[in-house]
């Protein structure tokens, strides 16, 4: 149920991005990932050979492929506010050159799943604190978390998705997918032998 409720709630953030004029998301579909611990790793990452420049990266959970990488809605420092400057399209050196960027401090780039932040500063940083639209927001709260496995409870969890579109979602829910699966055949044959009860 949690699967439908999730490719339901997919469809419907596409279609309230598309529609707004700046093509900007609701706040209310993002999820905050809390304090990320960074790794050091080599620029390369390869295991045998080392360009010998120390970068900070973090594994991010899958989000939503939204015009201007807007599904990364936040990435920045632990204040919540300070944001790392991370490019919408990936231009390689070209990047240290972008107008309205601010000068000689960190900023980041991301690789799929992988966000690396570099520049002055980066080498202290330890902590960054993200927030995004995951296209699965059920596994969101096993990322930051102590535990190694903590499951979504539809009764405690708050699922993101803004309170006048919910309707829409169950609407959604039902028409594509529960109705269907309603209109099954049932499985009338039983291949149990019949046991007398004595």
């Amino acid at each position: 149920m949690l699967y439908i409720a999730t490719i339901c709630r997919n469809f419907l953030v596409y279609a309230d991005v598309n529609k707004q004029p700046n093509q900007e998301p609701n706040v209310q579909f993002e999820q905050d990932l809390g304090c990320c611990e960074l790794v050091t790793v080599d620029q390369s990452e390869c295991e045998k050979y080392s360009w010998g420049v120390d970068v900070k990266k973090f594994q991010i959970p899958p989000i939503l492929d939204l015009p201007n990488n807007a599904g990364l809605t936040f990435f920045g420092l632990i204040d919540k506010r300070t944001r790392i400057y991370i490019p919408d399209l990936q231009y390689g050196s070209l990047d240290d050159y972008v107008p309205f960027k601010k000068k000689n401090q960190m900023f980041g780039y991301q690789i799929g799943q992988t966000i690396y932040v570099i520049g002055a500063g980066a080498e202290n940083l330890c902590v960054v604190n993200i927030r995004g639209i995951f296209s699965d927001p059920t596994l969101v709260n096993t990322y930051g978390s102590d535990l190694a496995v903590r499951c979504f409870d539809l009764n405690t969890d708050y699922f993101p998705i803004p309170a006048h579109l919910e309707q829409a979602m169950y609407n959604k829910m039902n028409q594509e997918y529960l109705q269907i699966m309603a209109k099954a055949p049932a499985d009338i044959t039983n291949n149990e032998a019949k046991e007398a009860i004595v």
